[in-house]
């Protein structure tokens, strides 16, 4: 059982206190970067009114006599997770954003998803069945990460509860990251064939090859979401402390596997859509007052009106393309600046530990907040943006309120 310390005196060395401290500590001294770990282990052998800096001035001025008297502490050959104690404060106000967060992800999603469905119109197009694929892996942040989130902030705030609980919150987040970066991928491609080679796209997207497409998608990330939980380090480590991976290595080659390079590619991908959208613009600007006058320079009614509804077509065609594509680059910018601060994080945690120094609130916004939050905003992009979605969404809220009533009476 671990011990409490009761007095707040630093001048007082308590037996109990240095042998919990050893027994916490110790067995994860190979895995610790900073104080902020060093804390949170030895935490839990603290009375909660202890600040952070009574603990850790307490830690560094521990003599020589105390040392020896940590010869004498019972060994514990199987370190117990340093979460789930007596004492550990929760944060209620963070536990009801999260419920919040749970609410708008898991609804907004299926929302998206359902609209899909239920709209033919909408169904019947191969580019909505990747966004659906989008809406699945955010929704599934919704179901099996926030709701570990509402727990840990409950419990001091950290995801080190069990190994279980880490290893599950690691293989989730990164089924769901994987999955989210690279249908956009998928969807960049997509809206790039439909621009770049607009009459060959329905015989370059099938059917067929949008359901492998999306198949290799939810293969991939279910690949390396199983890979995160290998120890690929060559040190033996708990990540229980932490619950993040410590090899530099991996993490570099992760990120820029999964994260950089795909960013890239949609980058450049989507300048040259955006390229291609308005030189369409301009040609059609250009050529339609030419309309109303015929080769010879005479007024040709019947020639005029076919002319301008060739124009008025293929404007309109061209405008629907510009708007899908300017739709993506909202929801691609909005996934880029809520996922590269954690990366950044990550990369310098391991390769330079103490050039991370984030406070407590700067770590829950970029490192847990921002990131979950992406879920969340994609079903908002699209009521705003997409004209045809917000007319479904009104019939299936529409429906809904019928099919309720109706079962009410």
């Amino acid at each position: 059982m671990l011990a409490f310390r009761a007095n707040s005196s630093l001048a007082m060395l308590n037996e109990s206190v240095d042998c919990c401290i050893k027994m916490n500590v110790a067995p994860y001294h190979k895995s610790i970067n900073n104080l902020t770990d060093v804390y949170l282990l030895a935490r839990p052998c603290f009375s909660p009114k202890e600040s952070f800096v009574d603990i850790l001035l307490y830690i560094m001025n521990m003599n020589h006599d105390a040392q020896k008297r940590l010869e004498s502490c019972p060994t514990q050959t199987s370190p117990q997770p340093v979460c789930n104690v007596q004492g550990n404060q929760g944060s209620p106000g963070l536990a009801t954003f999260w419920v919040l967060v749970l609410l708008v992800a898991v609804g907004g999603n299926l929302t998206v998803c359902l609209v899909i469905y239920n709209a033919q119109m909408l169904r019947n197009i191969l580019s909505n069945h990747f966004i659906a694929s989008l809406a699945v892996s955010d929704l599934m942040v919704g179901l099996f990460l926030v709701p570990v989130q509402i727990y840990s902030s409950l419990n001091f705030g950290r995801l080190c509860i069990s190994r279980f609980l880490c290893h599950y919150y690691k293989t989730m987040d990164s089924i769901s990251f994987v999955a989210s970066i690279t249908n956009l991928l998928v969807i960049t491609a997509d809206r790039f064939i439909a621009v770049e080679w607009p009459y060959t796209y329905q015989d370059i997207v099938t059917k067929t090859r949008s359901k492998i497409a999306i198949g290799v998608v939810w293969f991939n990330a279910l690949l390396i979401g199983g890979l995160s939980n290998v120890n690929w380090s060559d040190e033996s480590s708990d990540t229980t402390v932490a619950c993040w991976t410590d090899n530099k290595i991996y993490i570099t080659l992760l990120f820029t596997i999964v994260f950089y390079a795909p960013t890239v590619l949609m980058g450049i991908a989507q300048g040259r859509m955006l390229f291609i959208a308005l030189r369409h613009s301009r040609d059609i600007n250009a050529a339609i007052p030419m309309t109303a006058v015929s080769k010879d320079g005479s007024n040709d009614e019947i020639s005029s009106i076919n002319h301008a509804k060739q124009f008025v077509n293929r404007f309109k065609k061209v405008l629907r393309e510009y708007r899908a594509v300017k739709i993506i680059m909202v929801v691609f910018g909005t996934f880029v600046l809520c996922w590269l601060p954690v990366t950044i994080i990550a990369l310098l945690h391991a390769w330079c530990p103490g050039c991370v120094t984030l406070k407590t609130w700067q770590t829950t916004l970029l490192v847990d907040v921002l990131p979950v939050l992406n879920s969340t905003l994609n079903f908002f992009i699209y009521s705003v943006m997409n004209r045809e979605f917000r007319k479904n969404f009104k019939r299936l809220l529409k429906r809904a309120y019928m099919w309720c009533t109706n079962d009410i009476g």
